[in-house]
């Protein structure tokens, strides 16, 4: 009993320092596979986390570059994750605007012919 209870102890340990480093994949999934929790814990947290502005920032300023380079804006996966939040909730009215006008500058003003 007493070692189930450490267990789950730990369990939600990771997982919450996991979801404090706003790891929330690691977190969700690791309260189910303990491997992914321990890696999510382990791993570096993302530079605007409460983890971040508690362990790095000016305390440890190497870690704080590293992390900014790291969870760059224009990392592959942030871009993916942005196509998919505008598939599924849209976009905003001012950036629905600025890709039409983007389109059209770059396309004949022509109507088409069907």
């Amino acid at each position: 009993m007493l070692g189930t209870a450490f267990a789950v102890a730990a369990i939600l340990t990771l997982s919450i320092i996991c979801f404090l480093k706003q790891r929330v994949f690691h977190g969700a999934i690791g309260l189910l596979v303990i491997p992914i929790a321990i890696y999510g814990a382990a791993r570096i947290g993302k530079p605007r986390s409460p983890w971040a502005r508690r362990f790095y920032g000016e305390r440890r300023p190497h870690k704080q570059a590293k992390a900014e380079q790291r969870f760059r804006p224009d990392r592959r996966t942030e871009l993916l994750k942005e196509h998919v939040r505008d598939a599924i909730g849209g976009v905003t009215g001012e950036e629905y605007e600025a890709r039409l006008t983007q389109r059209d500058s770059g396309t004949d003003t022509a109507p088409r012919q069907h």
